[in-house]
């Protein structure tokens, strides 16, 4: 507490004047006893302690009166004890939701990000010239932070516009916390101004946010943190949106039925009924209809259709529908289309008779005049299979090199690891089966060491093991889930009833294996089939392992071989289906064009020299540059590589963030110019940039819920800062003078002053009148005088 009249505070001292008078007068009178003395003890025994506390209550308030008339005078200032008081140079680091949400508008027509922005300006224009705004974005809290001043912060609020993916509570702070190292003023405060949506505080935050808290005890300056809110928590939102595209067939095949599925959520109390839905392809209306959706409740509505061109198209869905957020109305979808699965089957055995060799049963499976029996599947070939020795698969280049690679029986050299790693990175898929020439040291060594990592299978491969003849391993377990099984027609248990393992492997998933998982599992829990994504170790390198390793193929490990010689599935009906099934997930699984927005981008280069889709007729070996190219036209990454220089694994890799939804596109321009013709502001020449490959992002389904988190949860979360959480601009102003200027509470002491006086009137009448009413009792006489 400090005092705008300090000097006026010493009267406080006058407390002693009552209290000097009180002392002074209590050893002036001398007590004399009379002979009717004894006719007043009855009353004095009788009133002593009352009088006693009522003068002392009435010497404490003549006491606490003067007090209280110097504090009123003085004018306090109350603050907080976390700020220095007075008019502190502040550092203001102003967070502000861009999110999808903040597009929802109200009754009124006023969206959430206009509420925000309103706000952060009224808290800008209350700062001074002394003080200085660190502005950040939630869709970019990992941008370098800029200290502007005021005015400048002003400027930029009015260039912002919502449209970015979801964010954290947790990653807010913690890129806040970090703004502030760069801070020069006194005074550090946070303010994230947003809707908070029910994901800003997920479940398994409370770790981030408690080392948070210790990097703000160790800091030097602890800042005030306060949460501003824009929503209203008792509105229905009344919101539908589409939140998700996906491909129900396992891919798209030129002239072969395919079927796209739109999932339609009804965030709304009111159900919705007629609403019009249209199915767009490449900009032009493929199906139209109206939907009804149930109040809080999801529907799915499907386009059947069948593609007639091959390449990568956009499939649209839109409702007309007016609602809180139409943002979401409208969802994309990039879709490849191919005229057929490419799969080259590499069998490392020597030619024999028919069916002798290892993979013979399943190039027959994949064969044309081979029909699936699912009834949803056209009978027609779906696959283009060529069979490759070890040798073609290490001479194959990029560009000849199908969708699914299989493996049967072979043994890899460090060639080969070359290939199946640089195939894994342009997104392809690889399926490994047993056989007598795959030895495991061979397998279970790393595919690839570069600066991006060590890359390794998912699985480990073990010694073979052959069962009792007369007791062959039954199969126990099988993921059900996995698409390939499921899409089979019919019993799963009819699928692999009665299916013996002769002979097989053991399979173990490395403990780093991202989202690896087992297939098949025997009955005496041994691992033989496995799933999953080729394994970057970055131990040894400075790239974050979270970030993306851009091996996106998927890769499966049977430890056995598709021969009746290992089991006898092959020999069953259903292994033409289980085949067909498996190789269509796989290659539709290739489709690396969807993505959610914060994402990373990672996209494989194509090997140029070979590449057929960059070469032109003036193509003149020079080098070329590949860019990454925002929706916004910003250029978020690139790299040139020299002529004649083949791209490998270590190079192809271009990685780029995705803040924005839209089109990614993945340029190629070819460099015209040396040192020698370099423009005059130090460029160098190319020619213009042509599109050769396209991804799309899409915002997460989260955003279009617009439900906010409960405030106790909110409130939950901002304790170990000691944080506030408001509703509204005007009373985080309220608390911010507070902490910095301090409030004057002088009327509240001249209240009490007030009760003071009008308490002391009371006592001393109430002290009179029990004095004046407390008369002796008279003695009695007689006639003649005598008392009796």
């Amino acid at each position: 507490m400090t005092f705008i009249n300090a000097l006026l505070a010493w009267g406080a001292l006058a407390f002693t004047i009552p209290l000097a008078i009180h002392l002074f007068f209590r050893h002036r009178f001398r007590t004399i006893d009379w002979g009717a003395m004894w006719l007043l003890d009855s009353v004095i025994q009788r009133n002593r302690r009352r009088l006693r506390w009522t003068n002392w209550l009435l010497l404490l308030l003549r006491c606490l009166i003067p007090v209280l008339l110097a504090a009123a005078m003085s004018r306090p200032l109350l603050h907080s004890f976390r700020v220095a008081p007075g008019q502190l140079a502040q550092t203001l680091v102003l967070i502000i939701d861009d999110s999808q949400s903040m597009n929802a508008v109200d009754d009124e027509g006023v969206s959430r990000f206009q509420k925000a922005r309103n706000q952060a300006f009224e808290l800008v224009s209350d700062l001074t010239r002394n003080d200085e705004v660190i502005l950040l974005q939630s869709g970019e809290l990992t941008a370098a932070p800029s200290i502007i001043a005021p005015i400048a912060a002003a400027d930029q609020l009015r260039q912002m516009a919502p449209g970015t993916g979801p964010y954290t509570l947790g990653d807010a702070l913690d890129a806040a916390v970090s703004a502030l190292r760069f801070a020069s003023n006194p005074h550090h405060r946070i303010v994230i101004i947003s809707d908070f949506q029910d994901g800003v505080v997920p479940p398994d935050i409370a770790p981030q946010l408690e080392s948070i808290a210790r990097r703000i005890d160790d800091s030097a300056v602890t800042p005030n943190i306060s949460l501003l809110s824009v929503a209203d928590r008792d509105e229905d939102p009344g919101n539908v949106s589409i939140d998700a595209i996906r491909l129900e067939s396992p891919i798209a095949i030129a002239g072969h039925r395919t079927t796209a599925a739109a999932t339609v959520r009804n965030a709304s109390d009111l159900p919705v009924s007629g609403a019009d839905l249209r199915w767009r392809i490449d900009g032009k209306v493929a199906a139209s209809g109206s939907i009804n959706v149930p109040a809080r409740a999801e529907t799915t509505v499907r386009l059947n259709f069948t593609p007639d061109q091959v390449g990568r198209r956009l499939v649209t869905a839109t409702i007309d529908l007016k609602d809180a957020l139409v943002n979401d109305n409208r969802r994309e979808f990039a879709l490849d289309v191919t005229r057929s699965i490419r799969v080259a089957m590499v069998d490392g055995s020597p030619s024999g008779e028919a069916l002798t060799r290892m993979s013979d049963f399943l190039f027959l499976a994949l064969q044309p005049g081979i029909a699936s029996d699912d009834a949803s599947s056209d009978p027609s070939n779906r696959f283009e299979v060529s069979r490759w020795t070890p040798g073609q698969l290490v001479r194959s280049s990029p560009a000849s090199r199908p969708d699914v690679i299989i493996l049967v029986n072979v043994a890899i050299d460090d060639p080969a690891r070359q290939v199946i790693a640089q195939h894994l990175a342009d997104g392809g898929s690889l399926v490994i089966f047993d056989g007598p020439r795959t030895a495991p040291d061979q397998y279970n060594r790393p595919l690839l060491e570069n600066q991006d990592g060590i890359i390794s299978l998912p699985a480990s491969l073990g010694p073979r093991i052959k069962p009792n003849a007369d007791a062959p391993r039954q199969i126990a377990e099988t993921d059900q889930t996995f698409s390939a099984w499921a899409g089979i027609a019919g019993d799963q248990d009819r699928v692999w009833k009665d299916i013996e393992v002769a002979s097989y492997r053991s399979l173990t998933i490395r403990p780093a294996g991202p989202a690896a998982r087992t297939l098949i599992r025997l009955d005496d829990d041994t691992v033989i089939a496995t799933i999953g994504k080729a394994i970057v170790d970055r131990s040894d390198v400075d790239e974050d392992a979270s970030s993306g390793s851009g091996f996106d193929g998927r890769i499966i490990q049977f430890a056995l071989a598709p021969h009746p010689s290992d089991w006898n599935l092959p020999l069953r009906p259903w292994f033409v289906p289980l085949m067909q099934q498996l190789v269509l997930e796989l290659a539709g699984q290739n489709n690396t064009a969807n993505l959610l927005t914060g994402q990373p981008l990672i996209v494989p280069l194509p090997n140029w020299p070979d590449a057929a889709d960059i070469d032109t007729e003036d193509d003149d070996g020079t080098p070329k540059t590949f860019r990454l190219v925002a929706p916004n036209g910003e250029r978020l990454a690139e790299k040139t590589i020299d002529a004649g220089q083949s791209t490998s694994v270590s190079q192809i890799l271009l990685r780029a963030p995705t803040r924005t939804a839209g089109r990614y596109e993945l340029t190629v321009s070819n460099v015209t110019g040396g040192d020698e013709t370099a423009t005059a502001d130090g460029a160098t020449n190319t020619t213009p940039d042509r599109v050769i490959q396209w991804h799309l992002a899409q915002l997460p389904a989260d955003e279009s819920n617009l439900r906010p988190v409960l405030p106790e949860r909110l409130e939950s979360a901002v304790q170990p800062f000691d944080g506030r959480v408001f509703t509204s601009i005007a009373a985080l102003q309220d608390d911010e003078r507070l902490q910095t200027e301090g409030r004057e509470v002088w009327r509240p002491i001249c209240i009490a002053l007030l009760l003071c006086l009008v308490l002391e009137i009371a006592l001393l009448g109430r002290l009179n009148s029990g004095i004046s009413t407390a008369h002796p009792v008279a003695p009695k006489t007689n006639v003649g005088g005598i008392v009796s």
